[in-house]
């Protein structure tokens, strides 16, 4: 039995002969996350990935290039490792199914399944499918192809094989799933797990005899074992299983969580429990089947050319947006829509916007009024008791394998300590020498929340946190903060006095429509080529535009008759307007930090007419009003542009 203090997570191993894709990149991400997480709460983690380098397909595919199987996979196996280095992956170990230490371990699990008496020698016959290695009855094929989500061509084949004894395990399942209903989560995937059981289970053909690529069935090396037990067997041989020394299996077997895509979850839900039952092993603790990746409604797949490329994300937009984007765009057991420029909206809102702009804004201010050093100070009223409630709220989500919400936990305090300077105006206490004290106490209060801000987001955006604390003037963040989940990480800033490094934006803004352009104009890169990275916002360089481009907005007069805060949305303010047409109009501002609703009403105010209409958060927005933005005294400031009563609603603005 594995010690509650140690943390062992998986992902799957992923077959050499498929190219990197956003799913792979998505699952490792995910499993990086809660292995940073597990080790801030100071457990012993093991995080281990690997890829699958046997079978027909590889054994194919090489002899079709010249080369050897192994080749093959010695040279496949590094887009792998290169991408998990491209993203920042911290995994513990990495195992290849080539290796001497999986063999054996694989041998010895099929050993003590045989020694079991569940398993047995016949023949197979029926369609197989060469693309997902596996027979399929004909009742499970979709128009004559196999049923996963490529809908490979199959072929009928007959051949020796030996049998896993899988229908002696259907109510030993039932009742792993029956005293464990969290051994597949989300519930809804445990659903179609039990469905599939109670349905009955066939006995499982486990070798092959049609190719040598792979582990020699012990006794009978005429066979080699099917691809699923010899993969699956990885999660224990990566512990030692089958060697002299297995003390880290003892010590870390089973498993707390295993990721994977819901796609392989059937083999990860019914035949890996049954064949460790078989072999007198426990079952994981956890089985986490996440989502897919879908572009145009459909999931992404080679076959279907809509494959994202996570080495081209990673050079476009940098590894933490990219790692940002997959782990807040969508929960993680639901499926999501992959696009570009919904991942360039998260970089520039969440990272650029959010927690660039507020580092940006505390520095600033502590470096023009406080000798660049963030004052000690105790804490105030307000943002150590926000932060207590953000670290409860994120613990509680990440121990339940939420990273979604877990970051919206931190960019909660986020949104906390924005408003607590607009309140608290700062750079008006820089001006009055008797508010030196409560200015202290305000940027004092303020860096901290953003160091704790910066903690939370750490199993996203480690590379990022660290520029933060170099930047608060705070060394490396801690691997380990051994914290109570009740309470967070302790509130003050360390000692007091660090030298802060006010300079250059934590992430730039992307410029979407130039990016867009760019990718317009090029051709499409040939294979293994990448593009040019996204252009950086220009900031302070204006475009020329022609009167053509001018006269295309209509700008119009429209007088504010309701105005109040979106339900689901701190930043916007819902208003309804007349614009002089008889028909409502509503939009959604984002000025929500800088005006109360109330401020807004019988105000007339200029919109833009003929913006395209979109929904924010579930709202539909017709327009959008103009604001002036600026800064004053370190602070940004926003002014909605209004005109003086009695001017017509819908009246023209030129």
């Amino acid at each position: 039995m594995s010690d509650p203090r140690n943390f062992y997570v998986t992902t799957p191993i992923y077959y050499i002969n498929d190219a990197p894709h956003i799913g792979h990149a998505y699952t490792t991400v995910i499993c990086d996350a809660f292995s940073r997480y597990h080790r801030m709460r100071g457990r012993e983690v093991r995080f281990q990935t690997g890829t699958d380098e046997h079978g027909q397909k590889a054994a194919a595919s090489a002899e079709k290039q010249g080369i050897t199987p192994q080749q093959l996979a010695d040279r496949n196996v590094k887009r792998f490792q290169d991408l998990w280095t491209a993203l920042g992956i911290s995994h513990d170990d990495f195992i290849r199914t080539t290796e001497e230490r999986h063999l054996k371990g694989a041998q010895k699990l099929w050993f003590r399944i045989a020694h079991s008496g569940d398993i047995y020698k016949g023949s197979y016959s029926g369609p197989y499918c060469v693309g997902c290695e596996a027979y399929y009855p004909e009742s499970q094929l979709d128009d004559g192809k196999c049923p996963e989500a490529a809908h490979h061509e199959v072929k009928v084949l007959e051949e020796e094989s030996y049998f896993f004894k899988l229908s002696r395990y259907q109510e030993h399942l039932l009742d792993l799933y029956k005293r464990n209903p969290d051994f597949v989560t989300p519930p809804s995937r445990l659903n179609e797990v039990k469905r599939f059981v109670e349905g009955g289970l066939d006995d499982l053909s486990v070798s092959r005899t049609s190719f040598e690529w792979g582990v020699p069935v012990p006794g009978d090396e005429k066979h080699v074992m099917y691809v699923w037990i010899e993969a699956l067997s990885n999660y224990i041989t990566a512990l030692g299983y089958g060697s002299a020394d297995e003390e880290l299996f003892h010590r870390l077997w089973p498993a707390e969580l295993q990721v994977v895509g819901k796609d392989i979850l059937r083999f990860h839900a019914v035949y890996w429990p049954a064949f460790l039952m078989a072999a007198g092993l426990e079952p994981p603790k956890e089985v986490l089947a996440h989502g897919w990746w879908n572009k145009d409604g459909e999931k992404m797949s080679k076959t279907k050319g809509n494959v994202a490329n996570p080495f081209d994300l990673v050079e476009w937009f940098g590894k933490d947006p990219v790692r940002w984007y997959l782990l807040k765009e969508k929960a993680l057991g639901a499926d999501g829509n992959y696009s570009e420029e919904a991942l360039i909206d998260r970089a520039n809102t969440d990272l650029a916007n959010d927690l660039g702009n507020t580092l940006s804004r505390v520095t600033r201010i502590v470096s023009a009024n406080l000798g660049g050093r963030v004052p000690a100070a105790p804490a105030s009223d307000g943002l150590a008791g926000r932060s207590k409630e953000a670290w409860s709220e994120w613990t509680a989500a990440f121990e339940e394998n939420d990273p979604q919400t877990a970051l919206r936990a931190a960019w909660g305090l986020l949104d906390a300590t924005n408003k607590f300077l607009v309140r608290e105006e700062p750079w008006k206490l820089a001006k009055d020498e008797s508010q030196a004290e409560r200015l202290g106490q305000v940027m004092h209060d303020s860096a901290e929340a953003v160091r704790h801000v910066a903690l939370m987001a750490l199993p996203a955006i480690p590379d990022s946190v660290a520029r933060i604390f170099a930047t608060l003037g705070l060394g490396e963040p801690p691997a380990e903060l051994g914290f109570d989940p009740a309470q967070g990480a302790p509130w003050g800033f360390p000692q007091g006095g660090e030298a802060v490094a006010h300079g250059d934006p934590l992430f730039p803004r992307i410029d979407k429509k130039a990016f867009f352009a760019e990718e317009a104009a090029a051709p499409k890169p040939k294979k293994n080529e990448t593009k040019e990275k996204p252009p950086v916002a220009e900031t302070e360089t204006e475009g020329v535009i022609t009167i053509d481009d001018v006269m295309k907005v209509q700008l119009r007069t429209a007088v504010v008759k309701s105005a109040s805060k979106h339900p689901d949305a701190d930043k916007l303010i819902v208003l309804e307007l007349d614009d002089g047409s008889g028909e409502p109009r509503t939009i959604c501002a984002g000025v929500a930090a800088f005006y109360q609703p109330e401020e807004l009403l019988g105000r007339t105010i200029v919109v833009v007419a003929n913006l395209k209409p979109r929904k924010l958060r579930g709202i539909p927005s017709q327009g959008m009003l103009l604001a002036a933005n600026y800064e004053e005294d370190g602070a940004e400031k926003v002014r909605v542009i209004t005109l003086p009563d009695g001017t017509p609603p819908g009246a023209e603005v030129r």
